[in-house]
């Protein structure tokens, strides 16, 4: 493997993994800001904290299978982690939709009428 190789890698290693990382952090805080904030009155939860929360609880809630075996390329594990942060963000569609039918349509009930 080349030197040019090797760094190239490491700039897509470290690219992958701050855009996951942030990309992580919007989509909780933002499903914390439309489900956590008005159900028990919570303050909001910016991004640096909400990519705080979440390294502890993937910290604490990890399962490492040591029988699987891990004979991918570093290429395709970036794509891999890569695909996993753009599905985590398309999880926003679901909740987005979620909050649309349960909040919006219930606080439109519970305006008094006229």
């Amino acid at each position: 493997m080349k030197a040019a190789d090797v760094i190239g890698y490491g700039i897509l290693f470290v690219f992958v993994m701050v855009f996951s990382t942030i990309l992580n952090g919007f989509v909780l805080s933002t499903l914390w800001s439309w489900f956590i904030v008005p159900t028990f009155d919570l303050p909001v939860l910016r991004i640096p904290e909400a990519i705080g929360l979440a390294m502890v609880v993937g910290f604490l809630t990890y399962h490492y299978n040591e029988n699987e075996k891990n004979e991918t390329g570093f290429g395709e594990l970036m794509l891999k982690a890569l695909i996993l942060s753009l599905f985590r963000a398309g999880g926003t569609l679901g909740g987005r939709l979620h909050h649309s039918v349960v909040y919006v349509t219930s606080s439109a009930r519970l305006k008094p009428s006229r």
